[in-house]
């Protein structure tokens, strides 16, 4: 299986449901020593409960238990969050339930008893997951700002590669050009330099940033050709 970070755990909650005491807190035990923070119940129910309430990031359930079984559990969980990943720890290899984990959205099946690392590792694909999730809407949201603040600003505001990929309103009110036109153009022929040296210095920090390079450095003011081919 290879080795576990277990840093990956460090920063998640997750919930352990489990009916049988001991192997409740056994599990507990072992999950403290990993999460920032574990939440345990007796049943689905007590489960549920405490999901809507506290939200963790991961569910590690039993399928039988009083009350409200471990899958049922789970279908209610994934109406409120489809995006939670739940780790079912039973006993049970039945192929009635594992067609219906399948059916729920279970990211993942260990049988019981079974090895730390076996559980270990499952747990990590579930955090690795829900990391890589968080990641994404963090992305999502990052570029929803972005535009709320570009489309709205009277500046031009373009972000290029070899040609442009993004131009704001304004951007196209300036140049006169569509954003479907500005995407075409090559950027080079639209844009007028004081100099050689300045166009050179100006290639060279695209290129610089464009190969991942970070670095502190002012882009020259430069013109641009309009579509009318006026110089602004």
């Amino acid at each position: 299986m290879g080795s576990i970070d277990k840093e990956v755990f460090q920063d998640l909650t997750i919930l352990c449901v489990e009916d049988e005491e001991w192997v409740r807190e056994s599990l507990t035990d072992f999950l403290k020593r990993r999460f920032a923070t574990v939440y345990s119940a007796k049943n689905g129910d007590e489960g549920l409960e405490l999901f809507r309430a506290h939200m963790p990031d991961i569910v590690m359930t039993d399928i039988q238990m009083p009350i409200m079984n471990g899958l049922a559990m789970s279908r209610a969980i994934k109406d409120i969050d489809p995006d939670t990943p739940i780790a079912i720890v039973s006993a049970f290899n039945d192929i009635e339930y594992l067609l219906e984990a399948i059916d729920i959205g279970i990211e993942s099946y260990v049988n019981k008893p079974g090895d730390s690392k076996k559980l270990q590792y499952n747990l990590y694909r579930c955090a690795i997951g829900t990391k890589y999730k968080e990641a994404q809407k963090k992305l999502s949201e990052s570029e929803e700002l972005f535009r709320t603040v570009a489309e709205n600003s009277p500046s031009g505001i373009y972000i290029m590669k070899d040609k442009m990929v993004y131009a704001n309103k304004a951007m196209e009110e300036v140049s006169g050009y569509s954003k479907e036109e500005l995407y075409d153009l090559d950027v080079f022929e639209h844009i007028v330099f004081k100099d050689d040296e300045q166009e050179s210095t100006f290639r060279e920090n695209l290129q610089r940033r464009l190969a991942g390079e970070r670095f502190i450095s002012r882009f020259p003011e430069v013109k641009i050709v309009t579509k009318q081919g006026r110089e602004k």
